[in-house]
């Protein structure tokens, strides 16, 4: 009998990740509408053949709206204004991508949360061609179901 429920706890232990990041992403797949906020990030500036590196915090919040994984849709809402996206799923999360003329802006938001919160994690990269030279950009964040 011992040896059952130190095989039963053992089980739990070892499948328990598993089974909280399943949840975790049937959670993220479920949203409609995500809010999420961007902060600490770096910037290449291509000014010369090598880029320069430098810190950055976006420090603004991005809204995405009407999330329809079946046909790969959604819209982002900020303080610019609004857009439509591609979405692509996996198991890793959700991305989501705005292609514009000087660029592209990815958003990914993993389905794996901020340690003791129900916060994603998520990353935005933008892609950006400025008057002949990339600008390119990483930020660090975090995204919540808002419905």
């Amino acid at each position: 009998m011992k040896q059952r429920a130190l095989f039963t706890v053992l089980l739990l232990f070892v499948f328990s990740p598993v089974w909280a990041a399943d949840a975790a992403l049937e959670r993220l797949l479920q949203a409609r509408n995500l809010k999420c906020t961007f902060g600490p990030g770096t910037v290449a500036k291509w000014e010369t053949a090598k880029p320069k590196f430098e810190s950055d915090f976006y420090g603004k919040s991005v809204q995405y709206q009407l999330i329809d994984k079946k046909n790969g849709k959604a819209r982002y809402l900020n303080e610019a204004g609004t857009g439509d996206l591609e979405m692509m799923v996996g198991a890793y999360g959700v991305t989501l991508t705005e292609r514009f003329v000087a660029g592209v802006s990815i958003t990914t938001i993993f389905s794996e949360h901020k340690k003791g919160t129900l916060q994603f994690v998520a990353v935005l990269s933008r892609h950006v061609n400025l008057l002949g030279l990339p600008w390119t950009s990483q930020y660090q964040g975090t995204c919540v179901v808002v419905e």
